[in-house]
């Protein structure tokens, strides 16, 4: 146990005495010992892992001098790593502890080289480019391109980097890899892809509509997603602060129905003291570099009636401090307001600015503010046409200035999604899409009339609803080849030597992603053996058949026959017909009409017509010209006369409509050619070298021109897909054989795909100035032949006439009820009869005939 004592009194003092000091030496010493310093230990760390440092690493000493400076001459020589040195003092009383230098890397240093290229062409000159390294030493580099558009970093530290680059107006680039060594990247970039808006189709009659692209540092952000604030955005409050909503209204603060959801601070519905003097409201970072005038445009409903405050702020520092860009004024109903943000933008402009809206109740129990449809935008973009769609699968290519399209085919009641993307020079947009049910029914065609001056009746006429094929697919969703090919000097209509077939023999296809929309099969034929294959459109898998017609240059079936192909034999000599069966091929006659030592390579049937046509070239390779094929004799009837525009037209193909190209081998180029006259004018580059016998067709199933090219320049037979607006080629496929000519797609739909009178029509709805004055029945008229009504009588006057088809609606499988096309029209009449006013009569001739009186 332990005593305590407490004392209960003053302590007693003694009084000091002063003398000297003592100095107590180092632990371990001698009592007699100092602290003379009397050498270093410079050591090399190794070893260790640089995050923790050197003091976890392995020690090795290098030297005991006495100064203060070494040089480690045996550093070039060490191992890649990372190194550091230490250095502890000696006394004579003892050593100090290890004193670290920096951690230094060693032979793990690298050059960098990041080339940028724009790919529209433009100068690559002030492309940000930076390296974030995401280990140790953690770089973080950064670089602007000159003109030359190439930055290098000389000493990047083997690691993981995160490439970051960006251009104004451009999609950046972000990418990580590991860097162990010297090491160039190539990089394109591709221009923001802007997407149309506003795209709408008209139920009835099939027409989409869309607005061009236009360029936005901010898209509109509607509050439609359920996230708030949305995605990048903030909310700021020091008390409730913005909402979402579409009915944040109350009986002070009554905001009007919008076109959705919007956000909203309401201060009437709030607690008792709400503080909604710092209500701000935050759009994401903006980089407004990218053009020269862009605005800020929202809706917005304000009534200011308790003498609240709202502003459009901005900040540069990140949400520190605010300035007010504008003060608000009081609307009684959603109104749109634009801020001009010129001030902010162009080259010169900021790259990271924030607006806000901020609602102040200024300490009153007040009202609120709502904003909507929020987006920072500046002109159109530049784009060189649009892709159009249906239920994805690619329809068409319009031009920059055909923001229209009118769907064809399309069945009533269906529903169906319309797609536009826009196409800029190096890059394709996401498609803006519409979906809706399909309203349409053909309407009638070619409304007029017959009216005589000076009558009082107006004969109308019109044509019955015609059927058209559709919808026609004329362009793949993939990179056209269609830059101009020098090509061959030397060219031949026939064999490619096997010296240029490196890849004779493959049967494998080569898939590039773009749409698949065959689903039926082909036919064709290898010169290379003479061999019959089928082809699977939908796979472009191929499968023999068997030996088949000798030495094959091209090849078609006629319509409603998929058992016989008439193929051009012996390069362009015979008429052989191949049953598909077994591929055996059957001389018929060897060709006649056309010029003396002319070769017949292209062959293709005309759809509408069911007439086989032919092309024939010289053997020089100067001159071209078409014809019609008799199939039973070997006849040839030319069209027109030679021409040297397409001097060794190779093959030729018609689509749907009746449009005939070719394409010819000497100058690499397609050719849209006239049957009528045989004429031909040049579409483009076929974007590849092309030479020796090829072939090709239009595919009914998918309404695509496929070629069996022969790629001089690749040595091998390609698959590609002909773009009839451009006149450029996609490679679609390898084919199995080094040269494939003779192709043909069956067509199992009579003359001509569409052309009738639509399944039930009942009658025609008939319009004066837009209302209904009759409805005539249909009575079996033909799509050529007119339908009449006659009005009369009629009074002096002008009018607009407009018709319509009624259908019976069963056929779409809505039995009992009864639908109605668009209208067709408008025909004005300005019809003009009788005596002008004012009228007199005077008796004088004492008839009644003279001014046409009855009694």
């Amino acid at each position: 146990a332990r005593s305590l004592f407490i004392a209960s009194g003053e302590p007693n003092y003694t009084s000091g005495t002063e003398k000297s000091g003592q100095i107590l030496p180092v632990a371990n010493a001698p009592v007699t010992g100092d602290r003379d310093l009397t050498n270093y230990v410079v050591a090399l760390a190794s070893d260790f892992d640089p995050v923790i440092g050197p003091q976890s690493g392995t020690l090795t000493s290098l030297t005991n001098p006495t100064t203060t400076s070494y040089n480690h001459t045996g550093w070039g020589g060490l191992a890649p790593g990372f190194y550091a040195y230490a250095v502890k003092a000696v006394y004579t009383s003892g050593e100090s502890e290890w004193v670290y230098s920096n951690v230094v890397a060693h032979l793990l240093d690298n050059q960098v080289t990041v080339n940028i290229t724009l790919c529209d062409g433009e100068s690559p000159e002030g492309a940000e480019v930076s390296l974030i390294g995401s280990g140790y030493p953690y770089q973080s580099l950064f670089d602007v391109t000159g003109p030359d558009g190439t930055v290098v970093f000389d000493s990047v530290i083997d690691g993981r980097y995160t490439i970051t680059v960006f251009k104004v107006g451009y999609n950046p680039i972000t990418f990580t890899v590991t860097i162990s060594g010297d090491v160039v990247y190539d990089l394109v970039l591709t221009e923001k892809e802007y997407m149309p808006r506003n795209l709408y189709v008209d139920a009835q009659t099939s027409v989409a509509t869309w607005d061009e692209p236009i360029i936005f540092a901010l898209d509109v952000e509607t509050f439609e997603g359920t996230t708030f604030p949305p995605v990048g955005w903030q909310a700021t409050s020091d008390g409730e602060g913005w909402q979402r909503g579409d009915d944040g209204g109350s009986t002070y603060f009554p905001i009007p129905t919008g076109d959705g959801f919007y956000a909203f601070t309401n201060d009437d519905v709030a607690v008792s003291g709400n503080d909604a003097s710092v209500d701000y409201l935050i759009t994401p970072l903006i980089d407004l570099r990218e053009s020269a005038d862009f605005v800020l445009t929202f809706d917005h409903f304000f009534t200011m009636q308790f003498g609240e405050e709202a502003y459009v702020e901005y900040s540069l520092d990140g949400g520190t401090t605010w300035d007010i860009l504008q003060s608000m004024s009081a609307v009684s109903a959603w109104t749109t307001e634009t801020v001009d943000l010129s001030a902010f933008s162009g080259p010169g402009g900021n790259s990271a600015i924030w607006f806000a809206f901020h609602y102040d109740d200024k300490g009153e129990w007040a009202a609120g503010w709502a904003v909507d449809n929020v987006s920072i935008t500046n002109g159109p973009a530049v784009v060189v046409g649009y892709y159009v769609y249906l239920d994805g699968a690619f329809v068409t290519y319009t031009d920059v200035d055909t923001r229209t399209y009118a769907y064809r085919d399309l069945t009533y009641g269906q529903t169906y999604t319309a797609g536009v993307a826009a196409v800029y020079a190096c890059g394709i947009s996401d498609p803006v899409e519409y979906t809706w049910t399909s309203g349409y029914l053909y309407p009638p065609r070619n409304l007029g009339d017959e009216y005589i001056y000076g009558t009082n009746e107006i004969p109308l006429m019109w044509n019955p609803p015609m059927t058209v094929s559709g919808p026609i697919i004329t362009r793949p969703d993939v990179v056209i080849e269609n830059q101009p090919v020098k090509g061959t000097r030397n060219h031949s209509l026939g064999a490619a030597p096997q010296s240029l077939n490196p890849n004779d023999g493959e049967n494998s296809a080569i898939y590039t992603g773009i749409p698949r929309f065959g689903e039926n099969i082909a036919w064709i034929s290898s010169v290379t053996s003479n061999t019959l294959y089928t082809m699977d459109m939908a796979t472009y898998s191929t499968t023999t058949v068997g030996a088949s017609a000798p030495d094959p240059s091209s090849g078609d079936f006629l319509n409603d026959d998929e058992t016989t192909l008439y193929v051009s034999a012996n390069w362009g000599v015979a008429l052989y017909s191949v049953d598909v069966a077994t591929g055996a091929g059957i001389f018929i006659a060897n060709f006649t009409g056309q010029p003396s030592g002319w070769a017949i390579n292209g062959m293709a049937c005309d759809r509408t017509t069911n007439t086989m046509y032919v092309a024939t070239t010289d053997g020089s390779l100067t001159q071209s010209q078409i014809g019609t094929l008799d199939v039973e004799t070997g006849v040839i009837t030319l069209v027109g006369s030679p021409n040297n525009l397409a001097p060794g037209l190779i093959d030729i193909a018609v689509d749907g409509d009746g449009q005939m190209y070719g394409w010819c081998l000497v100058n690499d180029n397609s050719y849209l050619i006239d049957q009528a006259d045989g004429t031909f004018t040049t579409l483009g580059s076929l974007g590849y070298d092309a030479n020796y016998g090829q072939g090709g067709n239009w595919n009914p199933d998918d309404g695509m021109i496929y070629l069996t090219a022969y790629n001089n320049s690749a040595g091998q037979a390609q698959l590609r897909i002909l773009d009839p607006v451009s006149g450029g080629t996609a490679f679609a496929s390898t084919l199995p054989a080094s040269q494939m000519t003779a192709f043909g797609v069956p067509y199992l739909g009579g003359v001509n795909p569409g052309g009738g009178v639509p399944d039930g029509l009942l009658a025609f709805r008939l319009y004066q100035d837009g209302v209904e004055i009759a409805e005539v029945p249909y009575e079996g008229q033909g799509v050529d032949e007119w339908v009449t009504y006659v009005i009369n009588p009629i009074d002096p006057g002008d009018y607009c006439y407009d018709v319509s088809a009624l259908y019976d609606l069963t056929v779409f499988g809505f039995p009992g009820e009864i639908g109605e096309s668009a209208w067709e029209g408008s025909d004005c009449v300005h019809v003009v009869w009788g005596f002008p006013l004012p009228f007199f009569e005077g008796w004088e001739q004492g008839t009644f005939d003279f001014n046409t009186w009855t009694t």
